[in-house]
């Protein structure tokens, strides 16, 4: 079995959206089934699909990924063993979700059984709703259209959906068919009367920003040491990441090129300095320290302000640097990262190459940001600091894509001031993905590998 972290388990439970499945009837009677269950007896140990759904589920729901479960759910079962069953199939798109199977997930979401099965069920309906809906949105986005649109004219869910629902699909259509200005303004004022689900729920974070509403930044940021070199790679990382990433990402960094230095901003542990070459350098902060984020705020909530510091405290950094590379900590960088910065702000993500592709949550990468320490450079950090201060004020949840769609916020409102350049290829890649049984290992084997030898691509 695979043990997932804390803060992870809680991203997973809430992004899956199986908090409001918790206990699927007979799970615990699988509990024995979990001790000598290994690969080479998988089909011994499993006495039914059924067995193997709900092992599985009741693993996640604690926190782990039950490897073996997985394995015989993937080898040995469809969707055909759990027809007639609604609970059970239910649960078994939740595991498809999990791996990203859409078009498995499309075959049973186009079953007009299903949906009249869901029916009387709200929730769970409003849940699989939201699915077919972002199952048919991954599906074009690969290329299958024809699959993507007999998910679309399904109409036996038409009746099970809500109207909130209904308005924050229609308002995504709008932003897909190009309507930017419109959808957007749509996506905000439909999001306030219906909370999505899955990746959907992401949309909350486009919201109606009001820079002059956002608080002000109380308490700041000690600076260790300043790198040695004037352009930086900038990550925020906690010290598990740290602890994971840092030597990896450092090593990385500089076989891709030995023009750019990198910088750590360390929250919530002050890490040993000495101990990395000059070319890196470093900042703390303490929780309590802000307004932002506290020691005794859940873990959701600190691991979105890890992911978002880089960006709160970028003009801070501007003022040290003459140009700031904002990436993560746990992927790859490319040699162009040693390349001339010629803008105040290069989005590294096909923006205008990926409209009617895309919603606002996916338009730019978080990760692949360069931006020169002048005036417009800036005023473009302080437009993301604000709308991130005023997510986070709000009460937002989730904040999961609140850097993301504070990026694609700032490049729509000073796209037309000649200081953003988009569709830049990128210089740095992630590794890994937020699948369960994926991930952080994906992460840091990818991350290995790479360190010893930068890739041209």
């Amino acid at each position: 079995m695979v043990h997932v972290g804390s803060a992870l388990e809680s991203f997973h439970a809430r992004y899956l959206g199986w908090k409001h499945y918790r206990n699927p009837a007979g799970a615990t009677a699988y509990d024995a089934a979990l001790d000598g269950v290994t690969e080479s007896n998988v089909a011994r140990q499993f006495s039914s699909p059924e067995h193997a759904l709900h092992l599985y589920a009741r693993g996640v729901r604690s926190g782990r990924v039950e490897l073996a479960a997985r394995r015989f759910l993937l080898k040995n079962v469809s969707s055909d063993d759990f027809r007639g069953n609604k609970r059970d199939l239910f649960e078994y798109c939740l595991f498809l979700f999990s791996e990203k199977d859409w078009s498995s997930l499309a075959a049973i979401l186009i079953d007009s059984d299903f949906a009249t099965m869901l029916r009387g069920d709200a929730a769970q309906a409003a849940m699989m709703g939201d699915l077919a809906f972002l199952s048919a949105h991954r599906l074009r986005q690969k290329g299958k259209a024809d699959l993507a649109g007999l998910v679309d004219a399904t109409e036996s869910w038409k009746p099970v959906i809500g109207q909130g629902q209904r308005r924050v699909h229609e308002a995504c259509i709008a932003f897909l068919d190009g309507e930017i200005d419109r959808g957007r303004g749509l996506i905000q004022q439909s999001v306030l009367q219906y909370r999505p689900h899955f990746a959907l729920s992401g949309l909350r974070t486009v919201f109606d920003f009001q820079p002059d509403a956002a608080p002000a930044l109380s308490g700041g940021i000690d600076l260790i040491r300043r790198s040695s070199k004037r352009v930086v790679l900038l990550v925020s990382v906690d010290k598990s990441y740290f602890d994971l990433f840092a030597m990896r990402f450092q090593q990385t960094a500089f076989r891709a090129s030995s023009s750019v230095g990198v910088h750590f901003h360390c929250i919530g542990f002050t890490p040993d300095a000495a101990a990395m070459p000059e070319e890196c350098g470093f900042s703390t902060e303490r929780f309590g320290g802000n307004t932002v984020v506290r020691a005794s705020d859940d873990a959701l909530r600190k691991r979105a302000y890890y992911a978002v510091a880089r960006y709160i405290h970028l003009e801070h950094f501007l003022g040290h640097y003459d140009a700031v590379r904002v990436s993560d900590v746990d992927g790859e960088v490319y040699p162009r990262a040693g390349d001339a910065i010629t803008h105040p702000v290069i989005l590294h993500s096909f923006v205008e190459r990926n409209l009617g592709l895309r919603l606002p949550t996916e338009m730019v990468s978080a990760g692949n940001v360069s931006l020169r320490a002048c005036e417009k450079g800036t005023a473009f950090a302080a437009y993301v600091r604000q709308y991130i201060l005023q997510g986070f004020a709000s009460g937002l949840d989730p904040l999961w894509y609140l850097d993301q769609s504070a990026l694609f916020s700032a490049w729509a409102d000073l796209k037309d001031s000649g200081s953003v350049v988009t569709d830049m290829r990128p210089f740095f890649t992630q590794k890994g993905d937020w699948s369960l049984a994926k991930g952080l290992s994906d992460k840091l084997e990818g991350v290995t590998k790479n360190a010893g030898a930068a890739s041209s691509d």
